[in-house]
């Protein structure tokens, strides 16, 4: 499915290119930078809450980001785009207590937040649909660090043991949209619609035994912003 998401994807952004030019022309090619900030939902196994062992649950909730945005026109159409992200995510108490306590209640244990940063970059297609606005489709592809969640086990209030505050390195893609409506010939507000994915991996020893966790992470981040036009 992701394979087929991407595909499709990359052709609907060539499309974009390749009869973008006859669409429309920009006023001028140029380079902008942007700062948004909102929400950000968890989607597929990211934000199931079966606690199955071998569904790879993230038992993530809905959480926040904030996103960095710059791009370059080349032409009137086609540029390129880099995202610099950041998103938090809460956990699902209920569901992180069926899952770390169901059988030993006494453990009570607790988990914190997922949380990853990364730097995206690749190509741009943008319409200009009036004078002052433009939309942009993006297919970028980059680098990011995770942080899985620290699990705690007390008895009695006693810290007996746990997880390691672990990062990891993995490959990450975003599907998006900005929509940039342009105030002054400086400056402009955003809404940006993206979708980002990753699949990183975490290797640790607890208690003595060697520990690997994979996690697939997808989210959408639905943003509003403020940015300036060079």
């Amino acid at each position: 499915m992701k394979k087929q998401l991407f595909i499709t994807s990359s052709l609907l952004l060539v499309s974009m290119i390749i009869f973008g030019q006859e669409i429309t022309k920009t006023k001028a090619t140029r380079f902008f930078v942007a700062a948004s900030a909102g929400p950000t939902f968890p989607v597929g196994v990211f934000g199931s809450t079966n606690t199955d062992p071998s569904k790879d649950a993230g038992l993530a909730q809905i959480g926040y980001n904030i996103n960095l945005h710059s791009g370059y026109n080349i032409t009137s159409n086609f540029g390129i785009a880099s995202t610099i992200m950041y998103s938090r995510f809460t956990l699902d108490k209920n569901a992180v207590n069926h899952f770390l306590n169901g059988s030993s209640p006494s453990y009570n244990a607790t988990a914190d937040h997922w949380q990853y940063w990364g730097i995206n970059i690749g190509p741009m297609a943008t319409v200009e649909l009036t004078d002052k606005v433009m939309l942009d489709f993006k297919l970028l592809g980059g680098f990011a660090r995770a942080n899985m969640p620290v699990i705690r086990y007390k008895i009695e209030g006693i810290d007996v043991v746990s997880t390691p505050d672990k990062w990891s390195d993995a490959f990450t893609w975003q599907l998006g949209t900005n929509l940039r409506y342009n105030f002054s010939d400086m400056a402009f507000v955003l809404a940006n619609v993206d979708y980002n994915f990753m699949k990183p991996n975490w290797k640790f020893s607890i208690a003595s035994e060697d520990v690997s966790v994979t996690q697939k992470m997808g989210a959408l981040d639905v943003n509003v912003g403020v940015g300036l036009n060079f």
